[in-house]
């Protein structure tokens, strides 16, 4: 499956003005894996679209730097609650240890995208 870019970055504006206009998310997914399925026996899409592919659980933490607000990280055990706590979101930038796999895994089994 191919990413569909739905939002480009205008070009006639700063892009860091840009960006922080807009909420961060960061993320944190947690998934399973044993001795022979890991990341480190397999490719990220192997890994990811294998039908042993679970996620587990998803902390998140919303900021809103533009309004000064800033959120506490909640872990969801429940990914259909956190899928749509993200989802809820218009545009939204993500943060994250791992920002390709956690926004491919996002991508690829639930359809959430960040801006």
């Amino acid at each position: 499956m191919k990413p569909v870019i739905n939002h480009p970055i205008p070009q006639d504006i700063d892009f860091r003005e840009w960006m922080l206009s807009m909420p961060v998310v960061t993320l944190d997914l947690e998934t399973y894996w044993d001795d022979q399925y890991s990341l480190s026996k397999m490719t990220m899409l192997e890994y990811v679209q294998d039908p042993r592919f679970k996620i587990q659980g998803i902390g998140i933490r919303i900021d809103y730097p533009h309004l000064d607000k800033y959120g506490e990280q909640k872990y969801y055990r429940d990914v259909n609650e956190a899928v749509a706590v993200l989802k809820s979101l218009n545009k939204w930038v993500m943060v994250g240890q791992n920002t390709k796999f956690d926004g491919y895994c996002l991508h690829y089994h639930h359809d959430v995208h960040a801006t």
